[in-house]
């Protein structure tokens, strides 16, 4: 049982990983930059799609880590604990 349970909470640190890679770098940076070039585009310029794409590129480290530490959470109570636990009588 231990080993599945370590194998799941391995498994489950990589998807975090590169959940958190796909939300931070394309999500968030590549597509705030997308957004705020969008909104210059646009034949009036588009001042809300300029500054939610700002936003999207600023914010995009943070949301990444996030993501990670959600991840990394759900794997520790997964994972077997190392600590031996104390028994009662």
């Amino acid at each position: 049982m231990n080993k599945i349970r370590t194998i799941l909470g391995l498994l489950l640190a990589v998807v975090s990983v590169i959940a958190a890679a796909y939300v931070g770098v394309w999500i968030m940076f590549v597509g705030g930059i997308v957004q705020g070039i969008e909104g210059i585009k646009a034949s009036p310029v588009n001042s809300m799609d300029i500054a939610f794409g700002v936003l999207r590129v600023v914010f995009a480290g943070f949301v990444g880590y996030l993501v990670v530490v959600v991840g990394f959470m759900v794997t520790k109570l997964v994972e077997p604990s190392k600590a031996k636990r104390k028994r009662f009588k």
